[in-house]
């Protein structure tokens, strides 16, 4: 992009410093906000680089719903965290929620 330095200190050491607010005040929902925040910003960029560079519309929309679907299941592992229903066992898929919502974040 034409203002990629910005980019870069926005995106990058925004995210950085949030990271830093969020580890020393334990705060999960700024963690929420800086991951959510980096996913559209990421998302952003590629929508607009893809117009740029021809991309098929369709992979911007596997995108978008590749992520989604993480962040339900992200949501659902939280819910079993806020119910105290947490799995004790890797044989329940439930245990693999966390990682595949890593999966589908990085998608």
């Amino acid at each position: 992009p034409p203002h990629w330095r910005t980019v870069l200190w926005a995106g990058g050491g925004g995210a950085f410093a949030g990271y830093g607010v969020y580890v020393y005040r334990r705060d999960h929902a700024i963690f929420s906000l800086i991951f959510t925040a980096q996913c559209l910003l990421a998302g952003l960029l590629a929508f607009d680089a893809g117009k740029a560079l021809a991309v098929p519309r369709g992979t911007w929309f596997a995108f978008l719903g590749l992520i989604l679907t993480g962040k339900v299941i992200w949501e659902y592992e939280r819910h079993l965290y806020r119910t105290d229903a947490c799995p004790a066992t890797a044989t329940d898929p439930r245990f693999w929620c966390h990682a595949l919502w890593h999966v589908f974040s990085a998608a």
